[in-house]
């Protein structure tokens, strides 16, 4: 390996070391958020403080409102090949990475609806829709929903104080039972990595808690679990859950409805107990553009800006994404990186095109060297004379040449 290639070696090793204890989510946002949406103009019939939302590939906005399921581009009602009656009510919506819309219709007769935004296909009822109970072809009301890479449903049974599992093909009569506590037990929302462990945000018990998929022992706090409250290792009827996962790190960022804000905490840090830091509002109940009333739901769009539906202010709001210390550091490491990586090997071309001529140039002189014996005096001179000055001109060449090229 050359010089230059150990240089990039140790380098691109120390930037790894960086990096690596940076690994957390460092994203900072505008604490002033912008209204992108004045619900009121939807005209809300149902009385809902907590409204939901979700994006979908094309950075469009769906809310479920609890009258209706609405684009938010349009302000108008998703036109949809199924009617929400007097008797239904959209709780929650949720959008996969095939651009399927799920609606959890929490009304007279509980059931979960998948409607492809793509190609409008018919609607599915892929859960429940055999009225309101606890039988694993039934489930209460639902207020998360969470769809896998491999098309599997989640959703937090709320009444039922259960999470279950169905397939999105909509072709299974009854769902799984994954997870099921006690009566304290209330999930309102739910994340499921690729392990298959849930991030539960039990709203009765103020907490986020870790669990294994059909492990009946009691989670892992995560976050809150010290008493409804509003210090910052407590919550206060938190409502939704953001997970943001990197390759070392995991930070959860929860909406904590009743103190209105959101916090995060990180898995380098995060435990019953731990702190949490305030991302966005913490600055008392109201309708400024730093405050919250009820927040409900939450969504981080493609550029890492934050949406939130601020539920008894009737509007979505929208906190810029800001380079945070630890992206500025990030991006000066990687230009210093860069620069050294790029002087490196300017000089090692700069050094071999020396070397080369160098090599060139001895070659050159030896060679002349070795053709300088005089020819048209060999015959007037003595033997021992010839063997002594082809002696030397062979030594020389040997000294000069071979010297350069063994090094």
């Amino acid at each position: 390996m050359s010089f230059s290639m150990y240089i990039i070696t140790i380098l691109f090793l120390i930037t790894k070391v960086l990096l690596t204890k940076q690994c957390c989510d460092s994203v900072v946002w505008n604490q002033n958020g912008t209204t992108i949406v004045d619900i009121q103009l939807l005209h809300w019939q149902k009385t809902i403080t907590l409204p939901q939302i979700a994006i979908d590939s094309h950075l469009s906005l769906y809310i479920a409102d609890g009258n209706q399921v609405r684009l938010i581009k349009t302000f108008q009602p998703l036109t949809l090949p199924f009617k929400f009656d007097e008797h239904s009510y959209p709780s929650t919506v949720f959008i996969d990475r095939h651009d399927n819309l799920y609606i959890a219709d929490s009304g007279r007769n509980p059931r979960i609806l998948k409607y492809s935004l793509t190609t409008s296909e018919n609607w599915t009822v892929i859960a429940g829709g055999n009225g309101r109970g606890n039988r694993t072809d039934q489930i209460s009301q639902c207020f998360g929903l969470f769809v896998t890479d491999n098309d599997y449903l989640y959703l937090a049974d709320y009444d039922n104080h259960r999470i279950m599992k169905w397939p999105t093909s909509g072709k299974a009569k009854k769902g799984e039972i994954v997870l099921q506590q006690g009566d304290q037990f209330s999930p309102v929302d739910l994340f499921v990595d690729k392990n298959n462990m849930l991030y539960v945000v039990d709203q009765n018990q103020d907490q986020v808690q870790l669990f294994t998929e059909y492990d009946s022992t009691e989670g892992t706090t995560l976050a809150g679990g010290q008493g409804r409250g509003s210090n910052y290792d407590q919550l206060r009827v938190p409502r939704s859950l953001l997970v943001v996962m990197n390759d070392n790190c995991t930070t959860l960022y929860v909406l904590d409805t009743g103190n209105d804000r959101i916090l995060k905490w990180s898995s380098l840090s995060w435990g019953k107990g731990a702190t949490g830091t305030v991302v966005v509002g913490g600055n008392g109940r109201g309708n400024q553009s730093n405050q919250f009333n009820s927040p409900g739901g939450i969504v981080r769009d493609p550029q890492g800006n934050l949406i939130i539906a601020d539920g008894n202010n009737k509007r979505i709001q929208k906190f810029s994404r800001q380079l945070s210390e630890t992206d500025k550091s990030k991006i000066n490491i990687k230009i210093l990186v860069r620069s050294i990586v790029g002087g490196v090997c300017g000089l090692s071309i700069i050094v071999g095109f020396i070397i080369f001529y160098v090599i060139k140039y001895c070659h050159f002189q030896s060679v002349h060297l070795s053709w300088n014996v005089p020819r048209a005096s060999v015959s007037t001179i003595s033997t021992a004379e010839s063997s002594s000055l082809s002696s030397t001109a062979n030594h020389t060449y040997a000294e000069i040449g071979s010297d350069w090229l063994n090094d």
